[in-house]
């Protein structure tokens, strides 16, 4: 789909952009929140979590920017797991881009010295 659309004006991709984040939020935004509201797992494992509580218009945003990018690089776990060699990570996800939560070691004291 990108192949086509990083070709269209920006007019005419935010017009076909507003069919598409309503879709998504149809399927996926309203029935995940629904289903985190009503205690329902199935539903509130839905993707597009971090979209939830938001307006339909952040979706659309977000949507028209993925869809008019030239250059997207997707990225698993595995791959990036290294680049955090040394850090204590408390939280990884994937929902919309990396999330990653880190924590830097503390660096240790000089010791002291007699004097």
């Amino acid at each position: 789909m990108r192949r086509v659309t990083v070709r269209l004006p920006f007019p005419v991709l935010r017009a076909v952009s507003w069919p598409v984040a309503v879709l998504l939020y149809g399927l996926f935004v309203v029935p995940g929140e629904a289903g985190r509201r009503h205690g329902r797992k199935r539903l509130a494992s839905l993707p597009l979590q971090a979209y939830r509580g938001n307006p339909l218009h952040t979706l659309w945003l977000d949507t028209f920017d993925r869809l008019s990018a030239p250059v997207e690089h997707r990225f698993m776990w595995a791959t990036l797991e290294p680049w955090f060699t040394g850090l204590t990570v408390h939280h990884a996800d994937e929902e919309s881009g990396w999330h990653v939560v880190v924590e830097k070691p503390s660096p240790t004291s000089p010791p002291e010295t007699g004097g």
